[in-house]
């Protein structure tokens, strides 16, 4: 502060007060300034002036000051995604309004101002680039003047590359050939790598490629042997989401497994030949699958017998006693509804399968089914009884997809196996696939994505070959 000199004084008192308190002394001062270092920032004061001498002391005179508010606290900078940060500080007093700048780097210029509202304490500042670093400068204002600038830096985070598609491969007994399609979308790429694990559903991988080039041969194999590869590309950003593709390599040259499908839509509608086909191709089984069907919609196996014997017809293909095994699939209710027509069915068509000469004679395998939603009379455990104790009669093996269905069920309600009341959705396809290459070829089935994603391939596969697993030996085929 400073005031003029008045002639005759001796000295000056200052007396101060603020807000609603009273004057209180304050300094003397013997010349015409005086600092005043006991102040509040953001706090409004006022100040009274009186000059002294030996005769007594003057009227007073008085000036009002405010002072700039503090540099706001507890300010941060959050980064909320790879374009959005969101920034936040404490309220000043004293501060009728807030003032935040933005530029790109670390730079000391090439601030531009942020549309925010006087008195907020947060904002949300979108749209930013990835991979870019800002600072960020804060500040209160008020009739006194500025506070302090405030600085925060950070780095907005880059996407990760989009996930890679088309991943596919061909193998031999001792080389696996691996290729894809890289992705069209996502952040900047780096590069793929390219893992490798043991069976269908690794516990632990091993890298074996991290390049640019989007295809692999793998020569550290071993005949028939299921490998499971995972694949990601990755950048600055991070590792896109996993890839996986299962594949196996062949023994040696073997004939192929021969196969005869006799059923209805439950066989025909999922194309469960050729999903077991691919199954077994994933699998790279030395004995690949060659398959026919004779398919009769809506029909029984007794509609089958009493075809006749016809070149396509389910006796006439039997006859041929070129089948490694025949599968023989019933409509869904007729174990139950018609027991004695289904055991005498499949009574007729072991009795043929029999007359073919033993060296050419196929094994029998029964399809069990799951349960029938327009016969809710008719349960699992009923449709188990029937299959199971005609299997030990006959001799037959059997083909557990309703014991799986129940299981996968139980486990996982939300897979929808179902797409009517009858036959099986997408999911349930599979699962019948899995569990008819398992009770083929003796072995847990891949989990081969397909149209699937890995989680739920992992999981009917997983229920497949528990289902086949856990039967009795004399239920189960010998392996090819």
């Amino acid at each position: 502060m400073g005031w003029p000199a008045v002639p005759g004084a001796e000295e000056y008192r200052l007396e101060r007060s603020s807000d609603a308190e009273g004057f209180q002394p304050l300094g003397r001062a013997l010349g015409t300034t005086y600092s005043d270092t006991t102040v509040s920032a953001g706090r409004a004061y006022t100040y009274r002036l009186l000059a002294v001498n030996a005769g007594g002391v003057s009227g007073t005179v008085e000036v009002k000051a405010l002072t700039p508010p503090a540099a706001p606290a507890q300010f941060t900078a959050t980064v909320v995604s790879s374009t959005q940060v969101h920034l936040t500080w404490a309220p000043v007093t004293g501060a009728t309004a807030y003032f935040l700048q933005r530029t790109v780097g670390e730079a000391e210029s090439g601030y531009v101002d942020l549309p925010l509202d006087p008195m907020a304490t947060l904002y949300s500042d979108e749209n930013l680039e990835a991979g870019t670093v800002y600072t960020y400068r804060l500040w209160a204002r008020n009739a006194g003047g500025e506070s302090p600038r405030l600085l925060r830096t950070l780095h907005t985070p880059t996407v990760p590359p989009g996930l890679p598609w088309g991943f596919r491969g061909t193998s031999t007994a001792h080389q696996i050939d691996l290729s894809w399609e890289p992705a069209g979308e996502g952040g900047p790429f780096s590069g793929y790598r390219l893992e490798r694990g043991l069976g269908a559903t690794p516990s632990s991988f091993i890298l074996l490629y991290d390049g640019l080039t989007p295809r692999f041969t793998d020569g550290d194999v071993l005949p028939t042997t299921l490998y499971t590869y995972r694949l990601r590309a990755w950048g600055p950003g991070g590792e896109s989401e996993a890839l996986h593709y299962s594949l196996a390599t062949p023994a040696s040259f073997s004939p192929p497994l021969r196969v005869l499908f006799i059923g209805n839509s439950l066989t025909e509608y999922p194309d469960l030949p050729g999903k077991v086909m691919e199954l077994a191709e994933a699998a790279g089984e030395s004995r690949g699958l060659e398959s026919d069907r004779v398919i009769r919609l809506g029909q029984s196996l007794s509609d089958h017998w009493n075809a006749g014997i016809g070149p396509e017809t389910a006796r006439g293909k039997i006859a041929e006693c070129s089948w490694d095994v025949v599968v023989l699939q019933e409509r869904s209710y007729t174990p139950i509804v018609e027991t004695a027509a289904f055991r005498q069915a499949v009574g007729d068509f072991t009795e043929w399968m029999n007359a073919c000469p033993a060296a050419h004679r196929p094994k029998g395998l029964l399809f069990l089914n799951w349960p029938n939603r327009e016969h809710p009379q008719i349960t699992q455990s009923a449709l188990d009884a029937q299959t199971f104790s005609l299997a030990d009669l006959l001799a037959l093996a059997v083909a557990p997809v309703g014991t799986a269905w129940a299981s996968l069920n139980a486990r996982y309600p939300e897979l929808e196996l179902y797409a009517d009341e009858v036959h099986p959705s997408l999911i349930g396809g599979y699962l019948e696939a899995k569990v008819l290459y398992s009770s083929l070829y003796g072995k847990p089935p891949p989990a081969l994505e397909g149209e699937l994603d890995w989680a739920t391939a992992a999981n009917l596969a997983e229920a497949a070959w528990a289902a086949v697993s856990d039967l009795a030996s004399r239920y189960r085929l010998p392996p090819p």
